[in-house]
Parts: structure tokens; C-alpha cells; sequence
């Protein structure tokens, strides 16, 4: 059965010039909608693992402050906290240590201190790469191809070692030793060339040592990439209508296969916390997953058009979703309710960003501006 909901609409120009998309609904709903109270605060959870780095580290003085307050301005100078619903995971005590050691050695930027930029070209390409993602610690790098198939990359094996440390490896000490003393016997003489071990043979010696894995999996060109936050694992979304887990430690094996979406899926986005991760679709829907089961746990439709990008909220009780329908929509993940709706670009929406405090949201659209809401 094919449903068509038609929605009459005569364009009308605001105030700015800008033309109102149709949305489906009316102007009371819309400031019903839009009514409706939203805890933006960052999540107490995760404050408090950053605020004890910050006093171990001692790079913030903290003013003092009553205990009614707990922990108001403590911290980045944020001014409200939102607890995090019983179903949403928590760090494991060995990913809390490590993600207080990374706050511990944070740099931050400044007029003294510029951000370095690291530039890495891919070669030998057998098709175009359409989407890339980074870990934050920067070990990982992964590339989606039109050819459907994904390149993982491990940067510290690529910047730390060579080809000649590999060779070294496969050498007993003895060999070693000898080579040693003909080299120190030999020192005025020309020495030979390094020679470089094939393809062939580097996976018989140390399987371990590659430092790029070609993933197959996917049966249709990758449209995005995103990390699990402890970097373990990663999703990748497809134009195969399905999404796909990854593990890094297991070099690059696919550990489970997600299937709802009835059209290409754009984009995916891991929940900050974990477990749980978004996919916008083709079919004008956004679905929330669990990384525990194959069916989506929540579907939230409302756009008319397709949802091009999605991402999660800093406190993970939101979802934001942009659509080419020119608006985007925030939606309570509890409820699976649209909770703010906006409109203003002229053009369809291609990504978007929280800021760090969950404040604010940034968007892209195809009319060649950003705003902020």
C-alpha cells in the first residue's frame, strides 16, 4: 500500500526575505512545539569525571562555593546540569581513567599555543572516497569508498615504524650480533642498500604490523563513519539501507549488521556515552539503535523530506536531525516527541554540531551559510 499526503502551501516571504518550507503542521502546533522545556544542560555524569582532572591537573582554580550549588560553575563556566536517564550507559572504570589522563594532558589552544595540522593523502585509490572520520586520540583513521568498501589505517604504526624496523624483527639475535660487527668493522665502507620486505612476505612475518585493512562488508558506496568514544569499535551507514559495527582490535573484523531503514541511510552518529547511535535515511526518518540489537528502538518521523545528518545532544537525552525539507528538529529520545522545530534556512541542511555546553546548535545548509540557534 502506497499512503500520499498532500499538503497545500502558497509560498509566502517573511520579514527576511526567507520563504517558510511547508512543515506539516499549523503555526499553533509549531509554538506548542517549540513551548515545550528542554534540559540543554551537560550531563552531571560526565562534569564530574572532567572537573576531578581539571583540580588533579591544576589548571583551573575553582571558586569556592556552597554545596546546594553542586558544582555550579565549577567547571568551563557552564551554568546548568541535567541528570541522564537510568537506561544510558556509563564509562567503565578503566575508560573513566582513560579519559581523565587525556583532560590531564589537554593543550589547549591559544595565541601562544596554534593547533598543529597533520595532512595524510591517500594513494593508490581504486574509487573516490566519500566520507572520513578521525579518532580522538588520533591512532585511527577511517575511509569510506564508492566502492563500498572501508580502509582502516593505524597512524601510529604508520609514523612510528618503517619497513627496515619490520625486516629487523623477523632477525634473530645472533644475526643481529653479526651484522653489528661487520658494520662496525666495515664503517668507512659504503654500505648496501636497505632492502624492503614485499607485500607477500610482511603479512607472513607479523600480521600484527599492518598498518592499513581493506574492510568489506557493505554492498553499496559508505556515506559516514563514526567512532565508539573508548575508539574499540566504529559504525559505518551505507547506501545499502544498513549499518555495520566494526572493531579496531580485531583488525577492522565486522562484529554485527543493523537492518530498518527501507532507503539509503546518509548518516550515523555514536551516542557520547556509548551503546546507542542514530541514523538518518532516505525514507525521511531518523532511528535510534542499540548496539545490543538488530531493530531500532525508537523511530522519529515528522520531516518531509529527506534527513540528511544527525547527531546527538552532549547529555544524550537529545537527538538533533537536519532535513533538504530546509528545517531541523530536536527530539527527546525518552518520549520519541519532537520538541523544537527550526526553520530559516533557505536550502536543505548538509551537517550539524552541538556546542561543548549543549546550549547551542550550529547548522550547514546548501544556501552557503551557517547559523547558529
Amino acid at each position: 500500500h502506497v499512503t500520499f499526503k498532500i499538503i497545500s502551501y502558497e509560498p509566502r516571504k517573511l520579514k527576511q526575505g526567507l520563504i517558510k518550507p511547508p512543515l506539516g503542521i499549523n503555526n499553533k502546533q509549531l509554538i506548542e512545539m517549540n513551548k515545550t522545556k528542554i534540559s540543554w544542560g551537560i550531563s552531571r555524569y560526565i562534569d564530574q569525571i572532567e572537573t576531578k582532572a581539571l583540580r588533579d591537573r591544576e589548571a583551573i582554580r575553582f571558586k569556592p562555593s556552597s554545596s546546594s550549588s553542586h558544582n555550579k560553575g565549577k567547571t568551563l563556566m557552564r551554568t546548568e546540569f541535567s541528570d541522564i536517564h537510568p537506561s544510558q550507559p556509563k564509562y567503565s572504570k578503566e575508560d573513566e581513567k582513560l579519559f581523565e589522563n587525556e583532560i590531564k594532558h589537554r593543550v589547549y589552544a591559544g595565541s601562544d599555543r596554534l593547533p598543529s595540522i597533520c595532512q595524510y593523502k591517500f594513494i593508490n585509490g581504486n574509487d573516490i572516497i566519500s566520507c572520513t572520520n578521525v579518532s580522538t586520540n588520533g591512532k585511527w583513521i577511517v575511509s569510506g569508498c564508492n566502492d563500498s568498501t572501508i580502509r582502516l589505517f593505524n597512524v601510529s604504526k604508520i609514523t612510528a615504524q618503517s619497513a627496515n624496523t619490520f625486516e629487523s624483527k623477523s632477525k634473530s639475535k645472533s644475526d643481529e650480533e653479526e651484522e653489528s660487527k661487520d658494520n662496525d668493522i666495515n664503517n668507512d665502507k659504503n654500505k648496501e642498500k636497505p632492502k624492503y620486505i614485499k607485500s607477500k612476505e610482511f603479512m607472513e612475518i607479523d600480521n600484527d604490523n599492518l598498518h592499513c585493512h581493506k574492510l568489506i562488508g557493505h554492498k553499496s558506496s559508505i556515506t559516514s563513519i563514526s567512532f565508539y568514544p573508548d575508539r574499540e569499535f566504529f559504525i559505518s551507514s551505507s547506501c545499502d539501507n544498513t549499518v555495520r559495527l566494526w572493531s579496531t582490535k580485531l583488525n577492522g573484523s565486522c562484529l554485527s549488521w543493523y537492518r530498518g531503514h527501507c532507503f539509503p541511510i546518509w548518516d550515523c552518529s555514536f551516542s557520547p556515552l556509548g551503546l546507542y547511535f542514530a541514523t538518518a535515511s532516505h525514507d525521511r526518518t531518523a532511528r535510534l539503535w542499540s548496539t545490543d540489537k538488530g531493530i531500532p528502538l525508537r523511530i522519529f518521523a515528522g520531516h518531509i523530506s529527506d534527513v540528511e545528518c544527525v547527531k546527538f545532544h552532549p547529555n544524550c537525552n537529545y537527538i538533533a536531525t537536519g532535513s533538504s525539507d530546509k528545517t531541523i528538529r530536536i527530539w527527546d529520545i525518552q518520549s520519541g516527541n519532537c520538541v523544537r522545530l527550526m526553520t530559516g534556512h533557505s536550502k536543505g541542511i548538509n551537517d550539524l554540531q552541538f556546542t561543548s555546553d549543549g546550549r547551542c546548535i550550529v547548522s550547514a545548509s546548501k544556501d552557503k551559510t551557517i547559523r547558529i540557534w
